[in-house]
């Protein structure tokens, strides 16, 4: 599995499946009739309503990888990836859960299927249109605070054909697709065991899992207080992951580590259950962190900003 796979899986997932549609765009053009804001809502829309089979490759911190995609209806598919050494990641979603399995781990995850989430409003134009895989295609520019994004839609179906993410003026993902056909697609119901469950963790097995002690919040909202440390793997599968667990007896309040992982825990939106905050990724170190909490934005940024 190469250096950013479930980063790759996570970027080309949400495109596809939810596609974005819930942020306000500006209208600055239209094509087809459609403003910025119309297109990036066909765009959601086709990710409910849109079977297809395609191809195509993904990239991630200069990592390429070849994808085949069986896109069903109600947000529905199945995804596998293969890099350039022939390991493969497969992942899905059955509309209730989320699971993949991959050649170089036996850990399978299983979740409650995200639900979609309304990121910040951004700035958004129409680029212009082409063609790509076939279809006439529509060109759009979106930005989020430092996140741009290029979209390409069908014109046809609203089916999102590519995406370039870029973070700080750097390019840190991209996904295109190359041959597609629409027609009818069966997405089977899991069958996964839950997988991943958490084990109190030793010193010494955070040390290994690590490099380092677990990192630890120094503020913390009132009443919060350490309650355990565990292990469990890590959302791709490869690696262990430490989980330092708060509790003010009511609510949990979570820092889940990584250190080194390939996935770089792009998969951190399964770390978050229903009505809590899930905090982009810092890194301390070799270590990664992601937050997750039943507090605001600003609460559990600040618990993640005084990580040490």
């Amino acid at each position: 599995m190469t250096r950013g796979w479930k980063l790759i899986s996570l970027v080309l997932s949400i495109a596809l499946l939810v596609g974005l549609g819930c942020w306000r765009y500006p209208a600055l053009r239209r094509v087809d009739g459609r403003s910025a804001a119309q297109w990036l809502a066909f765009a959601e829309q086709a990710g409910r309503t849109v079977s297809y089979h395609a191809e195509g490759a993904t990239w991630a911190n200069g990592q390429r990888a070849h994808f085949t995609l069986e896109q069903g209806r109600a947000g529905c598919y199945t995804l596998q990836t293969t890099d350039a050494n022939g390991q493969r990641c497969t992942m899905g979603c059955d509309g209730h859960r989320l699971w993949y399995t991959n050649d170089q781990h036996a850990a399978k995850v299983v979740s409650a299927a995200p639900s979609s989430t309304t990121p910040a409003p951004v700035a958004g134009r129409i680029l212009g249109t082409g063609e790509l895989a076939g279809c006439s295609v529509v060109r759009l520019a979106v930005q989020s605070g430092d996140t741009w994004k290029e979209i390409t839609v069908d014109r046809h179906t609203g089916v999102i054909l590519a995406m370039t993410t870029q973070f700080r003026h750097r390019r840190i993902s991209a996904m295109r697709v190359e041959k597609i056909a629409y027609r009818d697609v069966t997405v089977h119901p899991c069958t996964l065991p839950t997988a991943g469950a958490l084990a109190t963790a030793t010193p010494a097995q955070v040390r290994k899992a690590l490099g380092r002690d677990a990192l630890q919040a120094t503020w913390l909202p009132a009443g919060m207080q350490l309650a355990q440390i565990y292990q469990t793997v890590c959302c791709c599968g490869h690696q262990g992951m430490i989980v330092v667990r708060y509790s003010d007896g009511v609510s949990t309040l979570t820092l889940s580590q990584t250190a080194n992982c390939p996935c770089e825990m792009g998969s951190g939106c399964l770390q978050a259950p229903s009505g809590h905050t899930l905090v982009a990724i810092r890194k301390v170190g070799a270590v990664r962190v992601i937050a997750v909490g039943p507090f605001d934005a600003g609460t559990m940024r600040k618990v993640l900003d005084s990580v040490r």
